[in-house]
């Protein structure tokens, strides 16, 4: 847990993961997620359209400008939007935005 985290935090954390494959957690505790995983070769092998949706980072986003570069230089068809009047949970701050967007881009394919 991430330090100050208290404990009804705590619980909460535990009851999120309680139902998650015993595998995949230890993986996550034991920082073995990525473990061999390439994301340059994995995004510079995307052939098929992709929209990437990010939030403001001073309502909570954690999609940075350098993280929306990285992705412009690994991945060939990709089109990304940056909504400003949203956070991390762009869905709910802003759901008709995301729609919008999200119709706009299949509309155009």
């Amino acid at each position: 847990m991430n330090p100050g985290t208290g404990e009804a935090e705590a619980r909460q954390a535990l009851a999120d993961v309680a139902p998650v494959d015993p595998w995949a957690t230890a993986a996550i505790i034991e920082g073995r997620l990525y473990e061999g995983f390439d994301i340059e070769d994995t995004l510079d092998r995307v052939s098929c359209p992709a929209l990437v949706l990010a939030g403001n980072v001073k309502l909570g986003s954690r999609v940075r400008e350098e993280d929306l570069e990285f992705l412009r230089a690994h991945t060939a068809l990709v089109r990304m939007t940056r909504i400003a009047s949203g956070g991390h949970g762009i869905v709910w701050d802003e759901p008709a935005i995301v729609n919008s967007e999200v119709a706009d881009f299949v509309g155009a394919l």
